[in-house]
This record gives C-alpha cells, sequence and structure tokens, in this order.
C-alpha cells in the first residue's frame, strides 16, 4: 500500500512528521531506516527536523550536509540523520554507521548509497512541480506496518 499527499504548507509536511514519528514511537521502533528521496529544495531536511523533534530531541538540529552524521537521542532511541549528497558510494563503508543498524537512520539522499545501503523500512519521496507532493513507499514488513496506522 503506497500513499502519496499533497503538501500545500509547511504545516502539512509538519503534520505527517509528528505523525509518522508518533508511530515510530508507539510501536517501539528503535531500529527503523527511513529514506527521503527528492530533488535540492524539495523539503528533505525540514521534513527531517519535524521528525526528530517529533521523536524528543530537544537540542538544536542541525542539517548534515556537511557533517554528514548528525546523531541523536531522544527517549531512549539512538537516531542517525545522514546526508549522502557529496558522498559516493564506495565511500558508504567509511561512515561507520552501517554496522549499527539498531538505530532509527533518517537517511536524506539514500540513492547516492546505490547498492551498498540496506533497503529502507519506508521511502519518502518528495517531488516540487507546481506544489510540493509526497509518496510514502513501504519496502518491508515494518514500513507496511507503519503504514497501515498511519492516520493521513
Amino acid at each position: 500500500m503506497d500513499l502519496a499527499v499533497d503538501l500545500h504548507h509547511e504545516t502539512d509536511t509538519a503534520a505527517i512528521a509528528q505523525k509518522l514519528a508518533a508511530v515510530v514511537m508507539s510501536q517501539k521502533l528503535s531500529a527503523f531506516k527511513l529514506y527521503l528521496s527528492g530533488d535540492l529544495g524539495a523539503g528533505k531536511t525540514t521534513f527531517s527536523k519535524y521528525f526528530l523533534k517529533a521523536l524528543g530531541v530537544d537540542e538544536n538540529i542541525k542539517s548534515p550536509t556537511y557533517t554528514i552524521i548528525e546523531s541523536y537521542m531522544a527517549d531512549g532511541l539512538d537516531i542517525d540523520h545522514i546526508d549522502l549528497y557529496r558522498i559516493e558510494e564506495e565511500d558508504l563503508y567509511d561512515l561507520g554507521f552501517l554496522e549499527d543498524d539498531q538505530k532509527i537512520w533518517l537517511i536524506e539522499w539514500p540513492e547516492k548509497g546505490g547498492e551498498s545501503l540496506p533497503d529502507p523500512d519506508l521511502l519518502l519521496i518528495l517531488e516540487r512541480n507546481d506544489s510540493l507532493s509526497m509518496q510514502l513507499l513501504p519496502k518491508s514488513d515494518i514500513g507496511q506496518q507503519v503504514l497501515s496506522v498511519l492516520d493521513i
């Protein structure tokens, strides 16, 4: 079951991020792979910031564009926010996060990871044409379960 949503305002993006975070927390998913794909300026980092805040991250949330990985701890959850935009697939293993998949991974630009990046539980594709739209595509049983209870 895929889901497509039109996002008319930033508040729409925030609402989906908050609802998704609520499901992740209610299902106690301490290992969850959420990948965000879309062109520059499509809203991946904006979505990520709302998602992280809703998970309980209360520190300043920085874009991982230059640091590549920003790690957070919130309500007992280990979370890695990763931006692969400037990474080549062969450098993926040098980042060190692949060894610890018992975290929540929030990965922007997953296509840069190629075949070396494991499949996500849920893939979000953000597209900006005349307006912004989001497709939510489950890629695992966990992703399907999350999407089935997500109230959008």
